[in-house]
């Protein structure tokens, strides 16, 4: 069985707005006889509906589903794995509007949700972006063979309708690693974030980890600051 976990805090002062996520990973054998496929993209999705006690109260929290799409497309199930109770009904109530590529079966796949308050910094009203799609970049065999450990640190840029550009490598790590975490960024795909509730693109640094647990290479962490207060150039 294999275990995630999404930690969604998000930092904010008078000039800048930050999201940091955190996912960690461990490979072990399935124990499970649910066959939960790989992440899947949505097509389109819905922002979840903050429930108003917790937002009143500036309360963070985080649900992790498993839901089950159909051949269409379309969301039919969606079960709470775990996450804090307050934000379960939300989470369920939006993802089951969610639509994905139709497929020739039915599949079961785990999504994460993350809630934060909106954030304002007197002038503004910022809405944090939410995370989708953001699998994991594949270990290269060069790097298989060298044992090669370490992190690649990203930049980008992430479009008012939540698909990424522009992606850059500002630390290296080598053995075509640095090429896989590219690629894999660019298929990443968010809820974009919201100024005044108006899509804004931002910025994005990803630092990817690669470590070896066991004997199975992954990459073991992401982390994501998506810097709102500083748009692209251009």
């Amino acid at each position: 069985m294999s275990k995630n976990r999404l930690f969604l805090p998000l930092t904010a002062n008078l000039t800048s707005l930050a999201l940091v996520a955190v996912v960690d990973i461990w490979a072990f054998p399935p124990q499970s006889p649910v066959q939960v496929t790989l992440p899947l993209k949505p097509l389109s999705a819905v922002r979840p509906v903050y429930p108003p006690a917790a937002k009143a109260d500036g309360i963070e929290g985080k649900v992790t589903l498993r839901t089950t799409v159909d051949k269409d497309g379309s969301v039919s199930h969606a079960e709470v794995l775990v996450g804090d109770p307050e934000f379960a009904q939300a989470a369920i109530e939006a993802v089951c509007q969610w639509r994905y590529e139709p497929m020739e079966k039915r599949a079961v796949t785990d999504v994460n949700l993350g809630f934060t308050p909106v954030r304002g910094d007197g002038d503004s009203v910022f809405t944090s972006p939410m995370a989708l799609y953001y699998p994991d970049p594949p270990y290269t065999k060069k790097a298989r063979a060298a044992k090669l450990q370490g992190t690649v640190l990203l930049e980008s840029t992430v479009a008012s309708d939540g698909t990424v550009s522009d992606v850059k490598v500002t630390k290296a790590l080598g053995k075509e690693l640095d090429e896989s975490a590219a690629q894999i960024v660019m298929t990443w795909k968010f809820l974009p974030a919201l100024k005044d509730g108006n899509p804004v693109p931002f910025k994005l640094m990803a630092e990817i980890v690669f470590k070896m647990w066991g004997r199975r290479w992954t990459p073991s962490t992401q982390t994501l600051q998506c810097h709102l207060n500083q748009p692209p150039s251009g």
